[in-house]
């Protein structure tokens, strides 16, 4: 959706930022600026920094990171339970 909102606004004559937190190889359109936000703990750095100077500011997200509470380093020793 923000990639779609991105071409309106350029088509329609605006000088557009893109702040993209789609996995890689999502489509990127020419000529807008990029900025990259790969997961959501980085997003908010990349939009404080993406409408700092804009006129108008268009949002479409539906941004999610699983993140375990708890993580190893490695694999699980043989025998124990995938999730405790």
């Amino acid at each position: 959706m923000g990639v779609a909102l991105a071409e309106e606004a350029q088509r329609r004559g605006a000088d557009v930022t893109l702040l993209a937190c789609e996995p890689r190889g999502a489509r990127r359109p020419a000529g807008v600026e990029i900025v990259e936000a790969p997961t959501a703990a980085d997003a908010p750095a990349g939009d404080r920094r993406s409408r700092a100077d804009a006129d108008v500011v268009l949002m479409a997200a539906a941004v999610s990171d699983y993140r375990p509470a708890q993580t190893d380093d490695g694999e699980a020793p043989e025998g124990r339970r995938a999730v405790d």
